[in-house]
Protein backbone atom coordinates (compact mmCIF):
# COMPACT_ATOMS: atom_id res chain seq x y z
CA UNK A 1 0.00 0.00 0.00
CA UNK A 2 1.20 3.52 -0.81
CA UNK A 3 -0.16 6.46 1.16
CA UNK A 4 -2.49 8.52 -1.01
CA UNK A 5 -2.23 12.33 -1.10
CA UNK A 6 -5.17 14.73 -0.91
CA UNK A 7 -5.54 18.50 -0.76
CA UNK A 8 -7.90 21.00 0.83
CA UNK A 9 -10.09 23.05 -1.48
CA UNK A 10 -9.49 26.84 -1.40
CA UNK A 11 -12.90 27.63 0.07
CA UNK A 12 -11.70 29.85 2.90
CA UNK A 13 -10.03 33.22 3.18
CA UNK A 14 -10.81 36.67 1.84
CA UNK A 15 -9.74 35.66 -1.69
CA UNK A 16 -11.94 32.55 -1.90
CA UNK A 17 -14.41 32.57 -4.81
CA UNK A 18 -16.90 30.12 -6.28
CA UNK A 19 -15.03 30.09 -9.59
CA UNK A 20 -11.73 29.51 -7.83
CA UNK A 21 -13.12 26.52 -5.93
CA UNK A 22 -14.46 24.90 -9.11
CA UNK A 23 -11.23 25.49 -11.04
CA UNK A 24 -9.18 24.10 -8.15
CA UNK A 25 -11.26 20.90 -8.10
CA UNK A 26 -10.69 20.39 -11.83
CA UNK A 27 -6.96 21.06 -11.53
CA UNK A 28 -6.56 18.77 -8.53
CA UNK A 29 -8.24 15.81 -10.19
CA UNK A 30 -6.15 16.33 -13.34
CA UNK A 31 -3.02 16.36 -11.14
CA UNK A 32 -3.90 12.94 -9.74
CA UNK A 33 -4.58 13.68 -6.06
CA UNK A 34 -6.81 11.18 -4.31
CA UNK A 35 -9.20 13.47 -2.44
CA UNK A 36 -10.51 17.00 -1.98
CA UNK A 37 -11.40 18.18 1.52
CA UNK A 38 -13.47 21.04 2.88
CA UNK A 39 -13.63 22.13 6.48
CA UNK A 40 -16.43 23.63 8.59
CA UNK A 41 -16.58 26.64 10.87
CA UNK A 42 -20.06 27.82 11.87
CA UNK A 43 -18.78 31.24 12.94
CA UNK A 44 -15.71 32.91 14.38
CA UNK A 45 -16.54 35.78 16.75
CA UNK A 46 -14.62 39.04 16.60
CA UNK A 47 -14.04 38.82 20.34
CA UNK A 48 -11.44 36.23 21.43
CA UNK A 49 -13.03 32.80 21.47
CA UNK A 50 -13.15 30.75 24.64
CA UNK A 51 -11.85 27.22 25.20
CA UNK A 52 -11.25 25.10 28.25
CA UNK A 53 -7.63 26.28 28.13
CA UNK A 54 -8.37 30.00 27.81
CA UNK A 55 -8.69 32.41 24.90
CA UNK A 56 -7.47 31.76 21.35
CA UNK A 57 -7.57 35.28 19.95
CA UNK A 58 -9.29 36.87 16.98
CA UNK A 59 -10.19 34.95 13.79
CA UNK A 60 -7.37 33.98 11.43
CA UNK A 61 -7.56 35.48 7.95
CA UNK A 62 -8.14 32.09 6.34
CA UNK A 63 -11.41 31.61 8.27
CA UNK A 64 -12.91 35.10 8.07
CA UNK A 65 -14.66 33.92 4.87
CA UNK A 66 -15.62 30.25 4.64
CA UNK A 67 -17.77 28.76 1.88
CA UNK A 68 -20.11 26.08 3.23
CA UNK A 69 -18.61 22.59 3.44
CA UNK A 70 -21.32 20.59 1.71
CA UNK A 71 -22.08 23.13 -1.02
CA UNK A 72 -18.34 23.42 -1.73
CA UNK A 73 -17.98 19.66 -2.10
CA UNK A 74 -21.13 19.45 -4.22
CA UNK A 75 -19.69 22.03 -6.59
CA UNK A 76 -16.52 19.94 -6.77
CA UNK A 77 -18.53 16.76 -7.31
CA UNK A 78 -20.21 17.97 -10.50
CA UNK A 79 -16.93 18.93 -12.21
CA UNK A 80 -14.94 15.81 -11.23
CA UNK A 81 -15.32 12.08 -11.78
CA UNK A 82 -12.79 10.15 -9.68
CA UNK A 83 -11.46 12.14 -6.74
CA UNK A 84 -12.98 11.45 -3.30
CA UNK A 85 -14.71 14.26 -1.41
CA UNK A 86 -14.07 14.58 2.32
CA UNK A 87 -15.79 16.64 5.00
CA UNK A 88 -12.90 17.49 7.31
CA UNK A 89 -14.30 18.18 9.79
CA UNK A 90 -18.11 18.47 9.95
CA UNK A 91 -19.79 19.06 13.34
CA UNK A 92 -23.12 17.18 13.21
CA UNK A 93 -24.66 19.10 16.12
CA UNK A 94 -25.15 22.18 13.96
CA UNK A 95 -27.88 20.46 11.90
CA UNK A 96 -30.80 18.19 12.84
CA UNK A 97 -30.06 14.53 11.98
CA UNK A 98 -32.74 14.25 9.27
CA UNK A 99 -31.50 17.39 7.52
CA UNK A 100 -27.84 16.36 7.71
CA UNK A 101 -28.68 12.86 6.49
CA UNK A 102 -30.49 14.27 3.45
CA UNK A 103 -27.75 16.79 2.64
CA UNK A 104 -25.00 14.17 2.88
CA UNK A 105 -27.00 11.70 0.78
CA UNK A 106 -27.61 14.41 -1.83
CA UNK A 107 -23.87 15.10 -2.04
CA UNK A 108 -23.17 11.37 -2.22
CA UNK A 109 -25.59 11.09 -5.15
CA UNK A 110 -24.05 14.06 -7.00
CA UNK A 111 -20.59 12.49 -6.55
CA UNK A 112 -21.75 8.96 -7.46
CA UNK A 113 -20.65 7.58 -4.10
CA UNK A 114 -17.36 9.41 -3.63
CA UNK A 115 -18.19 11.04 -0.28
CA UNK A 116 -16.17 10.41 2.90
CA UNK A 117 -17.80 11.92 5.99
CA UNK A 118 -15.32 13.23 8.56
CA UNK A 119 -17.06 14.37 11.74
CA UNK A 120 -15.99 15.88 15.05
CA UNK A 121 -17.50 16.93 18.36
CA UNK A 122 -16.71 20.63 18.03
CA UNK A 123 -14.99 22.73 20.66
CA UNK A 124 -15.99 26.40 20.37
CA UNK A 125 -18.45 27.41 23.08
CA UNK A 126 -19.75 30.34 21.00
CA UNK A 127 -20.85 28.01 18.20
CA UNK A 128 -22.74 25.78 20.63
CA UNK A 129 -24.33 28.85 22.23
CA UNK A 130 -25.52 29.94 18.78
CA UNK A 131 -27.35 26.64 18.18
CA UNK A 132 -28.61 26.64 21.78
CA UNK A 133 -26.77 23.49 22.82
CA UNK A 134 -24.54 22.79 25.80
CA UNK A 135 -21.00 21.55 25.25
CA UNK A 136 -22.05 18.69 27.51
CA UNK A 137 -24.08 17.34 24.57
CA UNK A 138 -20.83 16.12 23.05
CA UNK A 139 -19.73 12.51 23.51
CA UNK A 140 -22.89 10.46 23.96
CA UNK A 141 -24.79 13.13 22.03
CA UNK A 142 -22.56 12.61 19.01
CA UNK A 143 -23.15 8.86 19.14
CA UNK A 144 -26.90 9.45 19.25
CA UNK A 145 -26.90 12.05 16.46
CA UNK A 146 -24.96 9.86 14.05
CA UNK A 147 -27.06 6.81 14.88
CA UNK A 148 -30.08 8.88 13.82
CA UNK A 149 -28.31 9.93 10.60
CA UNK A 150 -27.50 6.31 9.75
CA UNK A 151 -31.08 5.29 10.51
CA UNK A 152 -32.26 7.97 8.05
CA UNK A 153 -30.05 6.37 5.37
CA UNK A 154 -31.89 3.08 5.76
CA UNK A 155 -34.91 1.83 3.79
CA UNK A 156 -38.07 3.92 3.99
CA UNK A 157 -40.05 4.40 6.08
CA UNK A 158 -37.34 5.22 8.63
CA UNK A 159 -37.66 5.87 12.34
CA UNK A 160 -35.33 6.42 15.26
CA UNK A 161 -35.70 6.92 19.00
CA UNK A 162 -32.63 7.84 21.02
CA UNK A 163 -31.60 9.69 24.12
CA UNK A 164 -31.37 13.12 22.47
CA UNK A 165 -32.78 12.69 18.95
CA UNK A 166 -35.76 10.99 17.38
CA UNK A 167 -37.25 10.60 13.91
CA UNK A 168 -40.95 9.69 13.62
CA UNK A 169 -41.73 7.04 11.02
CA UNK A 170 -41.09 8.95 7.83
CA UNK A 171 -40.08 8.84 4.20
CA UNK A 172 -36.67 10.46 3.97
CA UNK A 173 -34.75 10.54 0.71
CA UNK A 174 -32.63 10.51 -1.28
CA UNK A 175 -30.55 7.64 0.03
CA UNK A 176 -26.77 7.44 -0.37
CA UNK A 177 -25.33 5.53 -3.30
CA UNK A 178 -23.74 2.89 -1.09
CA UNK A 179 -25.84 0.59 1.05
CA UNK A 180 -25.58 1.84 4.62
CA UNK A 181 -24.22 5.21 3.55
CA UNK A 182 -20.75 6.69 3.01
CA UNK A 183 -17.90 5.91 5.42
CA UNK A 184 -18.01 8.01 8.60
CA UNK A 185 -14.63 8.83 10.17
CA UNK A 186 -14.23 10.46 13.57
CA UNK A 187 -11.79 13.35 13.78
CA UNK A 188 -9.90 12.39 16.92
CA UNK A 189 -6.65 11.19 18.40
CA UNK A 190 -7.62 11.30 22.07
CA UNK A 191 -8.10 8.14 24.11
CA UNK A 192 -11.88 8.60 24.62
CA UNK A 193 -12.37 9.55 20.96
CA UNK A 194 -10.39 6.56 19.73
CA UNK A 195 -12.44 4.22 21.90
CA UNK A 196 -15.62 5.79 20.54
CA UNK A 197 -14.40 5.46 16.94
CA UNK A 198 -13.41 1.83 17.47
CA UNK A 199 -16.99 1.07 18.53
CA UNK A 200 -19.01 2.61 15.70
CA UNK A 201 -17.01 4.67 13.19
CA UNK A 202 -15.45 3.51 9.93
CA UNK A 203 -12.09 4.98 10.93
CA UNK A 204 -10.41 8.08 12.32
CA UNK A 205 -9.27 11.37 10.84
CA UNK A 206 -6.58 12.77 13.18
CA UNK A 207 -4.94 16.16 12.62
CA UNK A 208 -1.41 17.49 12.95
CA UNK A 209 -0.78 21.15 13.71
CA UNK A 210 1.58 23.42 15.63
CA UNK A 211 2.86 21.56 18.68
CA UNK A 212 2.18 18.08 17.25
CA UNK A 213 4.86 15.43 17.57
CA UNK A 214 5.26 12.44 15.29
CA UNK A 215 5.88 10.17 18.27
CA UNK A 216 2.57 11.21 19.88
CA UNK A 217 0.70 10.56 16.65
CA UNK A 218 2.31 7.14 16.31
CA UNK A 219 1.33 6.32 19.90
CA UNK A 220 -2.28 7.32 19.20
CA UNK A 221 -2.38 5.17 16.08
CA UNK A 222 -1.00 2.15 17.93
CA UNK A 223 -3.69 2.59 20.56
CA UNK A 224 -6.31 2.86 17.80
CA UNK A 225 -5.19 -0.48 16.36
CA UNK A 226 -5.37 -2.04 19.82
CA UNK A 227 -8.87 -0.64 20.33
CA UNK A 228 -10.13 -1.82 16.94
CA UNK A 229 -8.73 -5.29 17.57
CA UNK A 230 -10.50 -5.37 20.94
CA UNK A 231 -13.75 -4.46 19.19
CA UNK A 232 -13.22 -7.07 16.47
CA UNK A 233 -12.91 -4.35 13.82
CA UNK A 234 -9.22 -4.41 12.85
CA UNK A 235 -9.55 -3.01 9.32
CA UNK A 236 -10.82 0.49 10.11
CA UNK A 237 -9.39 3.34 8.04
CA UNK A 238 -6.97 6.09 9.11
CA UNK A 239 -6.71 9.31 7.13
CA UNK A 240 -4.53 12.15 8.34
CA UNK A 241 -5.14 15.90 8.06
CA UNK A 242 -1.76 17.60 8.09
CA UNK A 243 -1.63 21.34 8.71
CA UNK A 244 1.81 21.52 7.27
CA UNK A 245 4.57 23.64 5.79
CA UNK A 246 6.51 22.31 2.81
CA UNK A 247 9.99 23.85 2.48
CA UNK A 248 12.85 23.73 0.02
CA UNK A 249 15.41 22.96 2.73
CA UNK A 250 14.97 20.43 5.57
CA UNK A 251 13.59 21.77 8.84
CA UNK A 252 15.66 21.31 11.98
CA UNK A 253 14.60 21.00 15.61
CA UNK A 254 11.03 20.22 16.60
CA UNK A 255 8.99 19.70 13.47
CA UNK A 256 5.25 19.23 12.90
CA UNK A 257 4.67 15.77 11.39
CA UNK A 258 4.53 15.77 7.57
CA UNK A 259 6.21 19.16 7.34
CA UNK A 260 9.62 20.25 6.05
CA UNK A 261 11.31 19.18 2.84
CA UNK A 262 9.75 16.69 0.44
CA UNK A 263 12.15 14.03 1.72
CA UNK A 264 11.17 14.72 5.34
CA UNK A 265 7.46 14.50 4.52
CA UNK A 266 8.03 11.26 2.58
CA UNK A 267 9.92 9.69 5.47
CA UNK A 268 7.16 10.64 7.92
CA UNK A 269 4.53 9.12 5.65
CA UNK A 270 6.44 5.87 5.27
CA UNK A 271 6.55 5.61 9.09
CA UNK A 272 2.85 6.36 9.38
CA UNK A 273 1.93 3.94 6.60
CA UNK A 274 3.21 1.10 8.77
CA UNK A 275 0.54 2.07 11.33
CA UNK A 276 -2.25 1.98 8.76
CA UNK A 277 -2.47 5.58 7.51
CA UNK A 278 -4.02 5.27 4.05
CA UNK A 279 -4.13 8.94 3.06
CA UNK A 280 -2.88 12.35 4.12
CA UNK A 281 -4.47 15.67 3.21
CA UNK A 282 -1.69 18.26 2.97
CA UNK A 283 -3.08 21.68 3.92
CA UNK A 284 -0.97 24.85 3.96
CA UNK A 285 -3.91 27.26 3.90
CA UNK A 286 -3.35 28.44 7.48
CA UNK A 287 0.04 29.89 6.53
CA UNK A 288 -1.24 31.61 3.39
CA UNK A 289 0.21 29.35 0.68
CA UNK A 290 -1.74 29.80 -2.61
CA UNK A 291 -3.66 26.74 -3.77
CA UNK A 292 -1.56 26.33 -6.92
CA UNK A 293 1.59 25.95 -4.80
CA UNK A 294 -0.18 23.63 -2.37
CA UNK A 295 -1.20 21.42 -5.28
CA UNK A 296 2.33 21.43 -6.70
CA UNK A 297 3.74 20.45 -3.30
CA UNK A 298 1.17 17.67 -2.94
CA UNK A 299 2.08 16.29 -6.36
CA UNK A 300 5.78 16.41 -5.45
CA UNK A 301 5.12 14.43 -2.26
CA UNK A 302 3.00 11.96 -4.22
CA UNK A 303 5.78 11.43 -6.74
CA UNK A 304 8.33 10.93 -3.97
CA UNK A 305 6.32 7.94 -2.71
CA UNK A 306 6.38 6.07 -6.04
Amino acid sequence: MTVRIGVNLPHSGKKATAQGIVEAAIQAEAAGVSSLSATERLLWPVAPVRTQDGELGTPPDHQVVLFDTLETLTAAAVVTERVELVTAILVPFFQPPALLARRLATLDQFSNGRLIVGVGQGWMREEFDHVNLSLRRRGDGLDDHLAAVKAAWGPDPVSYSGRFYSIPESYLGPKPVRLGGPPVLLGTQSVPGIRRAARWADGILPVTSVGSRLEDLESALRFFREATNDEGRPQLDVRLRAHTRITQEPLTGDRVPCSGSIDQVRDDLLRLEKLGVSEVCLNQTQIGVPFEQQLADAVAVKQSLT
